[in-house]
């Protein structure tokens, strides 16, 4: 046996010598049993409703969360239900005052395999004519927005996905996690790792620092900024001065107009089809290693 081979299943058998130490742990200690292998779930949401409150007055909704999720639905009441899903709750609260909604959830942190814990949530159904804000602060979740084309968010994810169907406008700092939006307005992001995704925006200020950036449909400005990552756009249609500048990455437009195009890149391809030098809008493209390629 040579001594790749040996080392290999030396590491195997620490493996699973460790997994067994675990299991037999948790079972002596009366947490684990065989029926909980029927219960196993990477997506297994708390049922244990621990508050819940019906407010009747639209007010601005400040959410804060850790190691929870989030989810914002549409209802067909003119009220606004939220409901706390929690088997540790560590801190939570339903408050009001005269101006906003205050929105708490915090778990207690356990040992044992996260596979086998219950995701807590927080769930709040409001009317789709929901025209306030809301702020949300959450250290580790997802946090899912339906239709609400007239409210407007703040959020700072530190770890987690945000995806939104419509809203207004939105300014959202991430540090880990995806950006995903059907229909917005203006959105203004910072993003550290992640890719975003947008089906339809008007205005787009970007800063990503390694993702990808994917428009379906632009119309209105755009100033992205990317160290790494391709940024593509279906069709935009600009109406004012815009600028993309990438690191390293890939820039593609397949069918843009309103504009001329000023493209530049230092290490890579560059093809302009339509750049309507008679247009008194300019777009910059600028890179410094990766195709440009506008049509």
């Amino acid at each position: 046996m040579n001594k790749a081979l040996t080392i290999i299943l030396i590491i195997l058998l620490a493996i699973i010598t460790i997994g067994l130490s675990v299991g037999l742990y948790f079972m002596i200690n009366g947490k684990f049993n065989l029926k909980t292998l029927e219960n196993i779930s990477f997506d297994n949401v708390s049922t244990n409703l621990v508050d819940s409150k019906e407010i009747t007055t639209l007010k601005d909704l400040d959410i804060k969360t850790n190691v929870v999720d989030i989810s914002i639905e549409e209802n067909n009441t003119n009220t606004i239900k939220i409901e706390l899903y929690s088997d540790y709750p560590k801190n939570y609260e339903i408050t009001e005052n005269e101006n906003n909604i205050k929105v708490v959830l915090e778990e207690e942190k356990k040992a044992g395999f996260y596979m086998f814990k219950k995701v807590p949530k927080v769930k709040i159904f409001m009317p789709v004519n929901y025209n306030k804000n809301i702020v949300v602060n959450s250290t580790v979740g997802d946090v899912k927005i339906a239709s609400f084309p007239n409210a407007i968010l703040k959020a700072k994810l530190d770890v987690g996905d945000l995806k939104i169907k419509q809203i207004k406008n939105a300014k959202a700092n991430l540090r880990i996690g995806d950006v995903k939006i059907e229909r917005i307005n203006t959105l203004t992001t910072v993003l550290k790792t992640g890719d975003i995704k947008i089906q339809n925006v008007n205005e787009l200020i970007a800063k990503v620092q390694t993702g990808d950036v994917k428009i379906d449909t632009l119309n209105g400005y755009v100033n992205i900024k990317s160290t790494t990552g391709d940024v593509k756009i279906q069709d935009a249609t600009i109406n004012k001065n815009s600028k993309i500048e990438s690191k390293v990455g890939d820039v593609k437009i397949n069918n843009i107009n309103g504009c001329y195009i000023n493209a530049k890149t230092n290490v890579g391809d560059t093809k302009v089809e339509n750049k309507e030098r008679k247009s008194d809008i300019v777009l910059t493209i600028t890179n410094n290693i990766g195709d440009i390629k506008v049509y």
